[in-house]
């Protein structure tokens, strides 16, 4: 069962021998302590948020509808970054299309090579999109300019939403809830004034973090088989098989 608000909030006044929070009443309450332990959950987990840009439990599935003769489109306001490797334009037998990757070319080579075509282009030169693109800011772009109402697939990476009633919930797995008790203790420490406090739980929060990382990133390293040619004086050519890491 996912952690909501106010187990959180509870758990972290628990590690100061506060009152906790009564379910009833948590939405609305005035109570200074309680507010404060609320404010230092959501910097909490505002805080991991910014410790890894892409985080795995971040990655949310998103379906974009084209319109016909529109190359600009918007993302999610909640969007932090695409996986512009993910995109993908849907299989439709309606529009008789069949699912395929859409590579990416960059915003400078589309305003050296297309921009003056897509921008001359009427609707009879509109066709199945077959490259896409990110504009500066961040709106994704098609060309050729789309000539129907295809859908295209792609994965992003979300920004957290900031907890406010009881039963919300965050991306942050479970067992990671040590970790923002630990953030938001130190939050609750720093706002208090014990500055021993909360540099203990600072370095117990930026531990837990590090391990999170460990944990969800994929970082692998690369393999590389070394084949150049060598000789040794005297023999016959030989190939090398070293691993690099």
């Amino acid at each position: 069962m996912a952690l909501t608000f106010i187990d959180l909030t509870n758990r972290t006044l628990r590690r100061f021998g506060g009152k906790e929070a009564a379910a009833a009443s948590f939405d609305t309450s005035t109570d200074p302590e309680i507010r404060l332990a609320k404010d230092a959950v959501n910097d909490a987990i505002l805080d991991i948020n910014m410790y890894e840009f892409e985080w795995a439990f971040n990655v949310t599935a998103t379906t974009l509808t084209m319109v016909a003769g529109t190359q600009r489109y918007t993302l999610p306001s909640d969007t932090k970054d695409v996986d512009m490797d993910t995109i993908m334009l849907n299989q439709s037998d309606a529009l008789s299309v069949n699912q395929r990757w859409l590579p990416q070319i960059d915003y400078d080579h589309w305003v050296k090579n297309f921009s003056q075509r897509d921008g001359d282009a009427t609707s009879s030169d509109y066709d199945t999109p077959s490259h896409v693109f990110r504009y500066p800011n961040n709106n994704l772009g098609f060309t050729k300019i789309p000539d129907q109402a295809y859908t295209v697939s792609y994965t992003r990476y979300v920004d957290p939403t900031t907890l406010s009633v009881s039963t919300d919930t965050t991306r942050i797995p479970d067992r990671y809830g040590q970790v923002i008790v630990n953030g938001a203790c130190y939050y609750l420490n720093a706002k208090r004034g014990n500055s021993d406090q909360a540099s203990m739980f600072r370095q117990e929060f930026a531990k837990g973090v590090s391990r999170m990382r460990t944990i969800e990133t994929n970082d692998q390293y690369v393999r590389v088989k070394d084949r150049r040619m060598k000789r040794r004086r005297g023999s016959a050519a030989y190939i090398g098989n070293v691993t690099l890491t």
